[in-house]
């Protein structure tokens, strides 16, 4: 088993992490037994994280990193346009999306 600080445990959080946010996949997915039983198939030594370890450390780190990363980029924008959302739906659920546009 990788230690909790590895740099390739931490690569493969990363990953996993990516691809439940790229592929809009449950975090629940960590504890589907054909996952679960793939991930141990390509890196036995994986010991993929819970659920709760997913949504309050990793999410949060990886939310860290875009936004910083997202910060840096804007900073340096010659142009900044935002535009924006708003609508309810059917069960009175309150949505607002934002989407911003820039050039360096």
């Amino acid at each position: 088993m990788y230690g909790t600080t590895s740099p390739k445990k931490l690569e493969l959080d990363r990953g996993l992490i990516q691809m439940i946010s790229n592929d809009m996949q449950p975090i629940s997915i960590v504890e589907n037994n054909g996952f679960v039983n793939l991930c141990q198939a390509m890196n036995p030594k994986y010991l993929l994280p819970s659920r709760q370890v997913i949504s309050k450390t990793l999410i949060s780190a990886m939310f860290e990193e875009v936004q910083r990363k997202l910060g840096q980029k804007l900073v340096q924008a010659k142009w900044v346009s935002f535009t924006t959302d708003l609508w309810t739906s059917v069960n009175t659920t309150g949505f607002l999306a934002l989407t911003i546009l820039f050039s360096k």
